[in-house]
């Protein structure tokens, strides 16, 4: 799972999400699956992922062993080149220090070949079971985008993840534009052929 550790919105909550719905499917880290997480960030510190594990061993209360389990930092260089593997594409937030990325999770066979991807958030037990199941098997899922889950974002008034109804919002407006400009392009040129 790619992301960063120091993230306010939703990365800590999708390791959580991920970590207790393996908890639910009855599947041990260390034992079924190995779980990692790698930070996109490279100005993030061995001392953030561990800070990190111990949040997620805490919250989640996942099942399985310390070596199923792994938090891991890197440098720019090496960073890309696990991004780029996997299909996973981000860029820089706003404000400094965060980045706009999806929020799934990468399965991967035990050779290292791409089995499939998982929503991080909302991917039920029996989901993850089969994704683990498929990927230890060597098997391979037709391909899916990567980018899982985009459309969500924290409301402080309430104190929870929502979907971000201003983004779908604007995508409508630019559409909505988008065909009247081309319904006047067409219009105008009836006219002047006339």
């Amino acid at each position: 799972m790619l992301g960063y550790f120091h993230c306010e919105k939703l990365c800590g909550v999708a390791r959580m999400s991920l970590l207790r719905a393996a908890q639910k499917a009855g599947l041990s880290a260390g034992a079924d699956y190995i779980f990692v997480a790698v930070s996109i960030d490279p100005a993030e510190a061995s001392d953030a992922a561990r800070h990190a594990r111990d949040i997620d061993a805490a919250a989640a209360a996942p099942v399985g062993t310390p070596d199923g389990f792994h938090y891991l930092t890197g440098k720019p260089d090496d960073i890309r080149a696990i991004v780029e593997a996997v299909g996973y594409n981000y860029r820089d937030g706003q404000r400094p220090n965060t980045f706009i990325h999806p929020i799934g999770a990468v399965v991967v066979t035990p050779s290292g070949v791409i089995s499939g991807y998982l929503s991080a958030i909302g991917s039920a037990p029996g989901e993850i079971s089969s994704a683990v199941r498929a990927a230890a098997t060597e098997s391979v899922t037709p391909p899916a985008s990567p980018a899982l889950l985009l459309c969500f974002d924290f409301d402080s008034t309430t104190g929870r993840y929502t979907f971000a109804i201003i983004k779908l919002l604007r995508l409508g407006a630019l559409v909505t534009s988008l065909a009247l400009a081309a319904i006047l392009y067409r219009e105008f040129r009836k006219g002047a052929r006339a």
